[in-house]
């Protein structure tokens, strides 16, 4: 979450404000982290069968499979990457 606020801070998207405004509320929200060996061997599985760069993005991949619910990014090329095998996988542009 503080990556994409870095990013769209440095971008000139948000303003420094902003992004503080926006990570503050994003952590008062109700989330529940759930964070196992078991996880982290399925980001390793989808960063390995797709040949991703990092495995940073294959941990949420892993956790939205493991909740059987949808997983929206606004990384287009993550998105178009996993898409054609992934149907729960969309990107946030469309």
């Amino acid at each position: 979450m503080s990556d994409a606020l870095h990013r769209l801070r440095r971008a000139g998207t948000v303003g420094d404000s902003t992004a503080q405004t926006l990570l503050t509320a994003a952590l008062t929200l109700p989330i529940r982290l759930d964070i196992d060996d078991d996880l982290h061997e399925g980001a390793l599985r989808f960063a390995r069968r797709f040949s991703l760069p990092v495995a940073y993005d294959a941990h949420y991949l892993a956790l939205a499979e493991r909740l059987g619910c949808e997983f929206w990014t606004a990384d287009r090329r993550l998105a178009n990457t996993v898409r054609p095998a992934l149907s729960w996988v969309h990107f946030v542009g469309e």
